[in-house]
């Protein structure tokens, strides 16, 4: 990992543990300081070459080092060894050299070194911490080979990638691609050194088959010549912290100027512009780092990083809460449950308010895990570790979740990536929610997380259709009484089938469901019932065994059953009202449609007017000598709805409907 690339962010500060030699020859060094590491292996193996056999240690030392902080970890095993062979008694090639096996998920080879570590050096609690992860890494591993997460390579470059966080339909993240600040310094002609910027994405613009690079945008406003990142948004969305490195005080030791981490502040204004970013904290300091700011889902805590004095370990996950006057309080660590002897960093707190966060001491696979805990009798406690396929034997970190809380970003700089740092998606597996409105199939598209493509095949005429969906749904129109097959893809590969019917039968709602491998679930929503009968129906389901559960309508005519329905079972399911012999009366529960058709001031006759859902024409209304039109129609709020206007000697209009079907306004042009 280019721990140099992302130091800003905290996870550098990892290196000084790692044993950093500062012996490294000038060039290199210089190279290695500016986090050029490949340009650090050219100049460290020059100087090996130059020497005719007999190598230097510091260039040994530094080859090594930079071969494992770019990920070439069997590179960095082949050099440790060398350099066993020449100094065997210091405990930091030991410690090293174990750190690169174990990266290479070479566990049983990686507790040798690291036992041999422990033996030389007992005071250090990362030893043991490093040598139990080795078991429980080869158990993790074992039990997912096979599954995977995604990397979102159409968003991911050659630079790196990281922090990402789900604003809405746009995903924010920090990147040192090209288009970032430029910093004003580049030695040897090393070519062009990027500060890492704020960038955001729409989410629906994320090709699924990754075959094209998305557009992205520089949040300019909140970037500087430093560095910048790590954001978060309050849950209005006008207020925004991040992280940005300031210059800070002079170091005692080296007299080297120190660069902090603080966390800025900036506001939307009504112009629907960023403010001047300015100090968050009252505690941000020079002499200390706050980092990797996240608010709770009411906005009133916010989580960070800091290696603030009166920490439990190198940097501690802290929390503030907002004030009567709006400003933060001061500081509070989140205890000895989550925080170690070592690095937490990068905590998100999601809507449900669970706390995730990277760590580096508690076991874990690799270098960095990601962690979560949840917060009982005033503190936070149950720490666990997500386990692969979202961990790995790299460094993992910068976690967010949508509001499902079951999918969502993370960054990585795992194997096989393309750049640094990349971000991936992940999924937990869960059943697929189907539901059945005015006919047509509504479930949610997963597909930058899962991977998952579909199509609709109609078993009566044997048509297929590949399915595309609309802002992140499929809206699938359906016919009554035509059984049908929905098949879940992957990679080409079918994953899923479900065969469904849907049918409207002596005014009774009947959908027979069977799904070959996955769980799901179905809800839906009833529109022809009147009033005074919604509260008598029931929506039941049944599976081949009889067994029955059933589900009451809500005052908006909606159903959910939270009944799985298990894969490779026929289940059927009804709605009716008690006491009638299953039998639902069905009087329409229109919706009233009006509004006026004009050209300037003057009224359009006899204009059609088309109501429009899911590609069929629900109702066509038209104008009368004033212009007006009016009706009722059978109408789905929840679904997308169009309006086509036709007369003649006018330009034809077509417009997306609001919420509403009421005194619509509408102009026309002339032809």
């Amino acid at each position: 990992m280019h721990y140099k690339n992302i130091l800003f962010l905290g996870i550098g500060i990892i290196l000084a543990f790692h044993g950093n030699s500062q012996r490294n020859c000038e060039k290199a060094d210089r190279y290695f300081g500016q986090n050029q590491f490949e340009m650090a292996i050219k100049y460290y193996q020059a100087d090996i070459d130059s020497r005719n056999g007999k190598v230097s240690e510091r260039a040994l030392k530094g080859l090594a080092d930079s071969y494992r902080i770019v990920g070439e970890f069997e590179k960095a095993e082949e050099t440790y060894r060398r350099i066993l062979k020449k100094k065997k008694k210091d405990p930091q090639n030991y410690l090293n050299y174990a750190l690169s096996l174990k990266s290479s998920a070479k566990y049983a080879e990686a507790k040798l070194q690291f036992e041999e570590y422990i033996r030389m050096k007992p005071d250090d609690p990362m030893g043991e911490v490093y040598l139990k992860s080795c078991d429980s890494a080869q158990v993790w591993l074992d039990a997912t080979i096979g599954k995977d997460v995604r990397n979102i390579s159409a968003l991911n470059t050659g630079f790196s990638e990281f922090s990402p966080v789900i604003v809405g339909n746009t995903l924010y993240f920090s990147s040192s691609r090209k288009g970032s600040t430029q910093a004003l310094v580049s030695f040897d002609g090393g070519g062009e050194l990027h500060r890492l910027d704020i960038y955001a994405v729409n989410l629906n613009s994320i090709d699924q088959n990754d075959h094209e690079v998305v557009p992205v945008v520089n949040v300019k406003e909140l970037n500087s010549p430093m560095h910048d990142g790590s954001v978060c948004f309050s849950p209005d969305r006008r207020e925004v912290y991040f992280t940005r490195t300031v210059k800070g005080d002079r170091d005692e030791k080296s007299n080297n100027i120190l660069n902090t981490l603080q966390v800025f502040y900036s506001r939307l204004d009504s112009g629907g512009k960023w403010s001047k970013p300015e100090s968050a904290f009252v505690f941000n300091s020079h002499k200390y780092s706050t980092a990797h700011p996240c608010l709770s889902a009411d906005g009133k805590t916010i989580y960070f990083m800091s290696d603030m004095p009166g920490g439990f370990g190198k940097t501690d996950i802290y929390y503030s809460v907002r004030q009567s006057n709006g400003k933060w309080s001061s500081p509070r660590n989140a205890g000895r449950e989550v925080n170690t002897f070592g690095y937490e960093m990068f905590p998100f707190i999601s809507d449900k308010g669970i706390l995730y966060f990277s760590s580096n001491a508690h076991p874990g696979m690799g270098q960095l895990d990601i962690f979560q805990a949840s917060y009982e009798n005033g503190q936070w406690s149950h720490v666990v570790n997500l386990k692969p396929p979202v961990n790995s034997i790299g460094n993992d970190f910068g976690i967010c979740m949508d509001g499902t809380n079951n999918q969502g970003f993370f960054s990585s700089d795992r194997f096989n990536g393309k750049g640094a740092e990349d971000i991936y998606s992940f999924c937990n597996e869960e059943p697929l929610e189907l539901s059945f409105r005015l006919d047509t199939l509504v479930f949610p598209d997963k597909g930058i997380f899962d991977e998952l493509k579909y199509k609709l095949v109609n078993e009566k005429d044997k048509s297929e259709q590949e399915l595309k969906s609309e802002n992140r749904q499929y809206y699938i129109p359906i016919e009554r009484g035509v059984p049908y097959r929905l098949v879940a893809k992957k990679n080409g590969m079918s994953v899923n089938k479900i065969n469904f019917e849907y049918t409207i039968e002596n005014h009774q709602l009947k959908l027979s469901l069977k799904s070959s491998s996955r769980a799901v679930r179905v809800d839906g929503k009833l529109f022809w019932l009147a009033d005074s009968i919604l509260s008598k129906t029931i929506v039941e389901l049944a599976d081949t065994l009889g067994r029955k559960k059933s589900s009451r309508l809500k005052t908006d005519g909606s159903f959910h059953l939270n009944d799985i329905i298990m894969p490779s079972q026929l289940y059927k399911l009804q709605s009716f009202v008690p006491d009638t012999d299953h039998m639902t009366i069905l009087p329409a529960n229109t919706i009233p449609v009006n509004g006026t058709i004009h050209y300037h001031d003057g009224a359009i006759v006899r204009a059609a007017v088309s109501i429009c859902q899911n590609q069929k024409v629900i109702a066509t209304l038209q104008t009368n000598e004033a212009g007006n039109f009016q009706g009722v129609v059978l109408y789905d709020p929840g679904l997308p709805c169009s309006i086509e206007i036709k007369a003649e000697g006018y330009k034809s209009k077509t417009l997306t409907a609001g919420a509403s079907l009421t005194d619509l306004k509408i102009e026309l042009e002339r032809l």
